[in-house]
């Protein structure tokens, strides 16, 4: 960093500009000036916030609105929601994403996922809620196969029972 009050030549020459910048021009010795960590503090911390011309208020994105909220919201050690787990996760609350800290909280992955309705739908993928469906033949086998014999499409067929199309292919390929 560079600063217009730096030292001056012997010869009394100021900087140059450019490429040369901050080399005098009569003896080519670089004569800029050693800025202290308490300088670089105040200048980066002139251009927080607001101040900063890169700044979008509100109109903010959604990595860049997390990453804020990460530096200004302090992390807790355990989940905000069922204080027993680690929280790893920054959610909002709201669904409205405003740049507000109130409207974040820090959880664990099991209750993020349980608020979004993800656990479910990840269950239900995996096969963990259907196994009992899949195999203790609750399904009719032949009636799946009659279905499938007429050209039904196989997530149609799943549908009609309430499972997922692949329990439907997994019975078939029995």
């Amino acid at each position: 960093m560079v600063l217009k009050d730096h030292l001056k030549c012997e010869k009394g020459d100021k900087y140059m500009k450019g490429h040369n910048y901050g080399l005098c021009r009569k003896c080519g010795k670089n004569h800029t000036m050693i800025v202290s960590n308490e300088t670089r503090l105040k200048h980066r911390l002139s251009q927080v916030g607001k101040k900063n011309s890169m700044w979008k208020g509100d109109n903010v994105g959604y990595a860049a609105l997390h990453g804020w909220v990460r530096e200004h919201k302090l992390k807790p050690k355990l989940c905000e929601n069922c204080n027993i787990n680690k929280p790893y996760d920054l959610a909002n609350i709201s669904g409205e994403y405003k740049r507000d800290i109130n409207d974040f909280e820090w959880i664990c992955r099991n209750c993020h996922m349980k608020k979004d309705g993800r656990l479910t739908k990840f269950l239900k993928l995996n096969g963990k809620m259907e196994k009992s469906l899949c195999w203790n033949n609750n399904l009719p086998i032949n009636e799946i196969k009659k279905e499938r014999q007429k050209g039904t499409a196989i997530k149609k067929i799943a549908r009609m029972y309430g499972v997922d199309y692949r329990t439907i292919m997994r019975r078939l390929a029995i």
